[in-house]
């Protein structure tokens, strides 16, 4: 279906609205499991080192967080106590790389830190990312608390923002890879962690609102692109098939000058626009808004001002009485 101007102007203050709220959505979920580590880690089991208590609390935590898929305590001597369900083992093989170099940030920075997608190369863990939180004790960083989030979670939260099942929506963390596409048909989708095509990844860095760029497939999408808030440089982005409105530039870009010329003209100039509109019910002439016809004027034809000179001349003229 093609569009004009100004439905192509809709389509962008749609997509602006909807990539605003989507981004919101998104460092909502990000910033609640943020809210719950910090209130796990001012827990005095951890003070004290009651690990039996504590393990109680982050299974309690889990069976009621159903998107963590697993809770992590690692102190600076990189002992590490990794908790998940029993009906996923398989959460133990999270990429042990990466877990440290997101707990190191965190020992040196003493900062709330979220991390990228996490996967693993031999796809036996779904692609997760982590939230850590610093547990401080006297002067440092003496615990860091993780939860590893599946990145699946974040997939109904973009799929929600969808006006049209045409529209397409991804969530990319700072390297560029994919975090959550609304077109993931699986928790295990492949191209999550992947690079995002070059057009997008081009488009990201410019300061540009509004940008062209392809999916994976090679559909070419009009996107709008917006900053996560909660996990810096997270960027999601939204598009509308750009074929539509291409087409639609595409046939204004073809009329000849002669024919935009003669068409101005035309409307400038046409009969409807210089006549009183006849539609509707008729209308009495005089009525507001309407002109008043013109009237011959009855009796002596004579010009008014023909007259009045006439009677002015009479009355100054030799024989005229004077009162």
């Amino acid at each position: 279906m093609l569009v004009d101007r100004q439905q192509e102007r809709s389509v962008e203050e749609l997509i602006r609205h909807a990539t605003d709220a989507a981004v919101r959505t998104v460092d909502g979920r990000v910033l609640m499991t943020r809210s719950a580590l910090e209130i796990m880690s001012s827990a005095r089991s951890l003070d004290i080192g009651d690990r039996a208590v504590w393990m109680e609390r982050a299974e309690r935590a889990l069976r009621q967080r159903p998107d963590w898929i697993a809770l992590e305590v690692r102190d600076r001597h990189g002992d590490v106590n990794l908790l998940h369900r029993p009906q996923e083992p398989e959460a133990a093989a999270i990429d042990p790389a990466a877990r440290s170099v997101q707990t190191d940030r965190v020992f040196q920075s003493g900062e709330v830190w979220i991390s990228g997608v996490i996967t693993e190369p031999t796809g036996k863990v779904e692609p997760v990312f982590a939230v850590s939180v610093p547990v401080w004790g006297v002067g440092e960083v003496r615990l860091v608390l993780t939860a590893y989030v599946r990145a699946w979670s974040l997939r109904q939260v973009l799929i929600d923002q969808v006006a049209t099942p045409n529209w397409i929506v991804a969530l990319l963390d700072r390297d560029g890879r994919f975090v959550a596409r609304s077109r993931s048909e699986t928790a295990f989708d492949p191209v999550v962690g992947r690079q995002a095509h070059e057009s997008l990844a081009h488009a990201l860095k410019t300061g540009d609102e509004f940008f062209l760029s392809r999916t994976q497939q090679g559909q070419e999408v009009l996107s709008a692109k917006a900053g996560s808030v909660a996990a810096p440089g997270w960027l999601l982005a939204l598009g509308t098939p750009a074929e539509p409105i291409q087409a639609r530039r595409g046939a204004r870009s073809t009329r000849s000058p002669a024919a935009v010329w003669a068409r101005w003209r035309w409307r400038r100039w046409s009969p409807g626009r210089l006549c009183v509109p006849t539609t509707g019910a008729p209308r009495r002439s005089g009525a507001r808004g309407w002109p008043k016809p013109r009237r011959r004027p009855t009796g002596d034809p004579t010009p008014f001002w023909k007259a009045r000179r006439t009677a002015s001349t009479r009355s100054t003229g030799p024989g005229a009485s004077s009162t």
